[in-house]
């Protein structure tokens, strides 16, 4: 069952912005990861150069007030309704994101689209380790981030940015709107997300064993997928 969605929210006193310690060397960035050691990126995977591909470098965030914050087990996570996609007609769910603009960071990209869209400002902002997600449709690449937000959770968007937004407090409501996303989309939230867990699982409580089904269903597909090509090979 989920939450009470008035259920009250402590809020403690975060430095604004808090960001993973990083360093340039050669052509890559080391992020710092998960208090133990740097993790390399790409200078363009990172975001401090615009992609010399065809694919604009996006930022996107999952956003969520992290599981310390409740007694629910689960950490609410925000979805939104774009502004440009309801103007269409069209009724896919997202999350925030918007381009990178040459000279820009990925981190000031995403703190710049948190301000534009929410106005939210007492956030964590930490890069995601991952592969790299581009999308044919829209002719974006992708750079994921976790966004803590340790902001009150009424929400007020920006309606030139964000018709309309909520938080999903429970696995079976944000599986609901993961749904209401387009299919690519979906699939790369739900792999996203996965990753999150996994890289910040102190963030996600209850999520872990979820998480934990999600890949042993993967396994399972792959090893049905390389049983079929096997035999198709004989």
């Amino acid at each position: 069952m989920c939450p009470n969605n008035n259920e009250p929210w402590a809020s403690p006193k975060r430095p604004e912005h808090t960001l993973v310690p990083a360093f340039v060397f050669g052509d890559f960035i080391f992020i710092w990861y998960n208090k133990f050691w740097y993790v390399p990126f790409t200078l363009q995977q990172a975001g401090k150069t615009m992609s010399s591909s065809d694919y604009r470098l996006t930022a996107a965030g999952i956003v969520i007030r992290p599981a310390t914050h409740t007694s629910s087990p689960y950490p609410p996570v925000l979805l939104q309704w774009p502004a440009r996609a309801a103007r269409v007609g069209q009724g896919n769910l997202s999350t925030i994101q918007g381009g990178i603009e040459v000279g820009e960071s990925p981190f000031d990209a995403m703190r710049r689209e948190m301000r534009e869209e929410y106005r939210l400002h007492n956030t964590v902002i930490r890069l995601l380790n991952h592969p790299v997600y581009r999308s044919s449709d829209t002719m974006k690449e992708y750079v994921w981030f976790l966004i803590e937000c340790h902001d009150h959770l009424t929400l007020v968007p920006n309606e030139d940015e964000v018709a309309e937004a909520d938080w999903y407090y429970c696995p079976q409501t944000l599986n609901q709107g993961i749904r209401q996303m387009n299919k690519g989309k979906g699939r790369m939230f739900r792999e996203v997300f996965a990753l999150a867990s996994e890289q910040y699982p102190k963030s996600f409580g209850g999520y872990e064993p979820i998480v934990s089904r999600f890949r042993k269903k993967q396994r399972h597909i792959r090893e049905q997928q390389a049983g079929r090509r096997q035999l198709l090979s004989a």
